[in-house]
């Protein structure tokens, strides 16, 4: 059983916020796709600074915005998903660009050594 609104314009205040949102997501998956089929032709582990490029010129925004276009259009005011949506594009830039343990994709070679494998 499904809890809360199941029907999109119970979810979706406006005709517009249902199209912007079918925008984001059709963005995100033409991301993903493009990734893969890139992967797929080339058949090689992408290094660590094309994974930063691609998060932070194209996967970030578009993630956010969908999150925000989607879920919380219709749990939050306007004002507050915005807000939302700008505090975690800044901290994910942020925590991407950066190159500290904070960032997912940092490696240290003196503390990683042990989980990650030899290039191939």
């Amino acid at each position: 059983m499904l809890d809360g609104p199941t029907d999109q314009h119970e979810i979706f205040s406006s005709r517009r916020s249902l199209t912007a949102a079918i925008r984001l997501v059709g963005g995100l998956q033409r991301v993903s796709e493009t990734f893969v089929t890139d992967y797929r032709a080339t058949n090689r582990p992408v290094d660590l600074a094309a994974c930063r490029a691609l998060l932070s010129k194209s996967f970030i925004g578009l993630y956010w915005g969908c999150t925000r276009g989607t879920f919380w259009a219709k749990d939050l005011n306007p004002a507050h998903a915005w807000l939302r949506w700008a505090t975690h594009m800044v901290q994910w830039h942020r925590r991407f660009r950066g190159d500290s343990a904070d960032n997912p994709l940092h490696f240290d070679p003196a503390t990683d050594r042990s989980y990650w494998f030899a290039a191939p």
